[in-house]
């Protein structure tokens, strides 16, 4: 004994339909994902796994099983792009531009195909107009089943493309764990902190006004303050605060030359502030240490992802300012 079609599905509907969602599909996925790479390419991040994404073809974009699901229960995802936050400048601010940039390049591609869907509309009905068919006779074929692929063939690169954009733009805001709007969130967050340097006063306070004339002055609160200079220079990084991740990383190679990791990490902080040369020349001063093959190796491999050719000259590391 067979099964039947479930009642109330029409299961041939249900397909065409979702067949129409596709071109939308393709569109939504692949300019979402190849606004984020263009963005994190443009902002210093050219690494491999990013360069691979800067294209339009949409089989380097789109997860079939996220495509699917889309088409199935009108929720769906895409590859994602990977990017480094330590090749950028800035690295809160420029992952905050790259988080929302799947989502600004889905509004606009959404709001452009409305504005040309709108002006297919009225030539549509311009022309319809023109032919002698009155608003009746119209309504009347457009409900009709002979109209019906036509409808959602034409709806297919029309209004689909524009409501797909336009959900896959509100979705990914959404303050998620995943999601481009969460990740936002997080380096906004993250940026607002950096404004704060440890001992500063904060901006929406008043200065303390200086005690008065014989008044004892009031102890100040110790601020448990990091000596490990090498410490200092990761907190510093890791918040943002790039130059002075440098002027402690310094000072950890001030001490002890042969630190592979003060080295590394100077070389990377500035990296992230835009100085190559001296990122070449941080990398190159570990190589005038005693390294092991394998590290001596990957300090050159470094060096090379920065534009370092092999026999070209080590730059020599500057001066701190």
């Amino acid at each position: 004994m067979g099964l039947g079609p479930v009642e109330g599905l029409d299961l041939g509907a249900f397909i065409l339909e979702s067949l129409a969602f596709l071109p939308g599909l393709l569109v939504g996925f692949t300019v979402h994902e190849l606004a984020h790479a263009l963005v994190a390419y443009a902002l210093g991040d050219r690494g491999e796994h990013t360069r691979v994404r800067l294209t339009l073809n949409p089989l380097r974009h789109v997860s079939w099983l996220g495509l699917a699901a889309f088409m199935v229960i009108r929720i769906g995802w895409a590859k994602p792009v990977r990017f480094d936050p330590r090749s950028f400048k800035h690295p809160n601010l420029d992952s905050f531009l790259v988080a929302i940039a799947g989502v600004t390049a889905n509004i606009l591609v959404g709001l452009v195909w409305g504005l040309v869907c709108l002006v297919l509309l009225l030539i549509a009905a311009t022309v319809l107009v023109l032919s002698g068919f009155s608003e009746t006779q119209i309504q009347l074929w457009l409900l009709s089943s002979d109209a019906r692929p036509w409808v959602i063939l034409i709806s297919a690169f029309t209004v689909n493309v524009l409501w797909v954009n336009l959900v896959l733009a509100g979705f990914n805001l959404l303050p998620l764990p995943g999601l481009d709007g969460f990740h936002a969130l997080m380096r906004l967050a993250l940026m607002v902190r950096g404004l704060f340097r440890p001992g500063q006063p904060l901006p929406w306070l008043p200065e303390a006004s200086p005690p008065a004339a014989g008044a004892p002055a009031e102890p100040e609160p110790a601020i448990p303050v990091e000596t490990d200079p090498m410490q200092q220079a990761q907190t510093y990084q890791r918040t943002g605060l790039l130059r002075e991740a440098v002027t402690a990383y310094r000072e950890a190679l001030a001490r002890d030359r042969a630190n592979l990791e003060a080295n590394r990490g100077l070389a990377q902080s500035y990296r992230m502030l835009g100085e190559r040369r001296q990122a070449i020349a941080a990398l190159g001063a570990a190589l005038a240490q005693p390294l092991d093959p394998a590290a001596r190796e990957s300090v050159l491999a470094a060096m090379r992802d920065l534009g370092w050719q092999t026999g070209d000259p080590v730059p020599a590391l500057e001066p701190p300012l």
